[in-house]
C-alpha cells in the first residue's frame, strides 16, 4: 500500500513524498506499517497511517500512541490541508 508522507521535506536527504509498506496492523481505524525494523527496540520506526495518509512516526507502541493521541493524530489530516 503506499501512503502519503505528511511530514516530507525536500530540505531533508532521506525524506520520501510517499512510502510503500506491506502488511500494515490494523487498530482503532489506523493502519500501522512497521517501517524500519531493528532488534533494539528503540530502534525501531512505525508509520501509523488514516485515509491513506501517514500522520505520525512512532518508536515504541504505536499501539500505546494511537490509545493516547488519537484525535490529535486526526488533526494532523487537517492541519495539514492548510498547505
Amino acid at each position: 500500500m503506499k501512503y502519503r508522507n505528511l511530514f516530507y521535506s525536500s530540505t531533508y536527504q532521506d525524506s520520501k513524498e510517499f512510502y510503500e509498506g506491506e502488511n500494515p496492523k490494523e487498530y482503532k481505524g489506523f493502519k500501522i506499517f512497521h517501517r524500519i525494523i531493528s532488534k533494539y527496540t528503540s530502534r525501531n520506526c512505525y508509520d501509523i497511517v488514516l485515509n491513506g495518509v501517514c500522520v505520525g512516526m512512532y518508536v515504541g507502541s504505536p499501539e500505546k500512541t494511537i490509545d493516547e493521541m488519537g484525535e490529535r493524530l486526526k488533526e494532523n489530516i487537517e492541519r495539514s490541508k492548510d498547505f
